[in-house]
């Protein structure tokens, strides 16, 4: 369901400039203790990435933003500077989101046990129960039904103090 709705809202950017979208990206608002959550983690020796169903041009400037070290995300097709409201392949689905998951924890020699996942929707659950700690975030209903620890009214830096951080450790 989640490939066809994206490819369908995808297809309705048809003949959008790339203009329009570096537009969007000024006005993208972070979710609110992203930064706190990431820097802290950092300079703790995480590494840290962001895998979305999203299209990359966002995830990428929200990994540069808040110093993420990697970023995945959808890519689409452009022609002279217009989206050609085409996916590029391979979208970014659950199967993509978990297998993302486990690459870079094996690229980066980190154990199962000792990662932390984070999501808010269905496609997010194979990679929340792969992880070591899974979290649900302001998620939909089946995520915090499925998923144990769940983050309804904090902000971000919530995680932050799940992993024992006090606010004076926060960067």
């Amino acid at each position: 369901h989640f490939v066809e709705a994206i490819k369908r809202r995808i297809e309705l950017l048809k003949g959008l400039s790339l203009e329009n979208l570096e537009k969007a990206k000024a006005e993208i608002e972070l979710t609110p203790g992203a930064g706190e959550l990431v820097q802290t983690m950092k300079a703790n020796g995480a590494v840290t990435m962001l895998i979305s169903g999203g299209l990359s041009i966002f995830t990428d400037h929200v990994r540069q933003l808040i110093g993420f070290d990697k970023a995945k995300g959808n890519d689409f097709e452009m022609v002279d500077n217009k989206l050609t409201g085409r996916l590029i392949e391979p979208v970014i689905n659950k199967d993509a989101k978990l297998e993302s998951f486990k690459l870079f924890a094996a690229t980066n020699h980190i154990s199962s046990a000792d990662t932390i996942a984070v999501g808010d929707g269905a496609n997010d659950i194979p990679m929340l129960l792969e992880a070591g700690t899974a979290i649900a975030f302001h998620a939909k209903p089946i995520v915090n039904e499925t998923i144990d620890l769940s983050i309804k009214y904090s902000d971000l830096t919530a995680l932050l103090y799940i992993q024992g951080y006090r606010s004076s450790d926060f960067v």
